[in-house]
């Protein structure tokens, strides 16, 4: 099974997307790890680079993001880019760069596995788009489940190009309907793409992740979004060129639970070679 994971070509992706590629290293999966890069032409702080650089797998790509004003556009574009390709075959898991693998995934047994999260409650805002689709006849609107909790990271199988297609499609219509709304349009656009093929493809939910606050909890993935209050946040290195603190020398300062103890060991072997 391969991975695959957006991110764009600045300094903030950089050190996060070294960490990730050493914890692939680590369990010997680096081969597998399939990378979309978003062109950008602002100045780079190189210091994060060295997996990076040499990653067999990657790819630079226009930075449909920036183009139309919304950058999450950048992850369906270059997931199809990469099909189209023949970079990445199914099946694949789609992961995020401040993510790190702590052991492999296992193996699909259905069209769209997806990481549970119970918080999600978009229903209401995706719902007079999944409307129109049911006067069009495409489903029975009461047939579909109440809400698809879903989380970060997604596994997919025997699922067509067309289908992130139209996630992109959607995602950039939802973005411009919504130029303002305090509500994730991203996830809404893949809410509604799946709501919309549930008559033929498959989808479960499953605990895939852990946060640096988990202690002893069995994850395939530490995602660390959610950073580690008050002490680390990724946020704190949003937009800058050059950091001024070095955020793995943040992550080796505080360990409080397994998670950010395997997390340490990430950074010691990427700084030990």
């Amino acid at each position: 099974m391969q991975y695959f994971v957006s991110i764009e070509n600045t300094t903030y992706f950089y050190w996060q997307i070294e960490l990730l590629i050493e914890s692939f290293k680590m369990c010997g999966l680096e081969d597998k790890l399939v990378i979309g890069i978003a062109e950008n032409n602002q100045p780079k702080f190189v210091a994060y680079s060295k997996n990076i650089v040499r990653h067999p797998h990657q790819f630079l790509h226009i930075n449909q993001g920036e183009k139309h004003n919304y950058l999450p556009l950048n992850k369906p574009y270059a997931i199809v880019a990469a099909l189209e390709s023949g970079k990445l075959k199914s099946p694949f898991a789609v992961i995020h760069p401040d993510m790190v693998l702590r052991k492999p995934l296992e193996e699909p047994d259905v069209n769209i596995t997806f990481q549970n999260d119970p918080n999600v409650a978009l229903m209401d805002k995706i719902k007079p788009q999944l409307q129109e689709m049911a006067e069009a006849g495409k489903f029975d609107i009461k047939l579909l489940p109440s809400n698809i909790p879903l989380g970060a990271t997604m596994i997919f199988k025997d699922v067509k190009k067309e289908f992130f297609s139209r996630v992109a499609a959607r995602m950039g219509w939802y973005s411009t309907k919504y130029p303002e709304a305090d509500w994730n349009l991203a996830k809404a656009a893949w809410l509604t793409t799946i709501y919309e093929n549930l008559g033929t493809l498959k989808a479960k939910g499953m605990s895939l992740e852990c946060r640096l606050i988990d202690n002893e909890f069995p994850a395939n993935l530490i995602h660390y979004r959610y950073g580690l209050p008050p002490a680390f946040s990724k946020k704190y290195y949003k937009g800058a060129i050059r950091l001024d603190a070095d955020p793995h020398e943040m992550l080796m300062a505080h360990n409080p639970t397994s998670a950010t103890d395997f997390i340490q060991k990430v950074v010691q072997s990427y700084r030990a070679k």
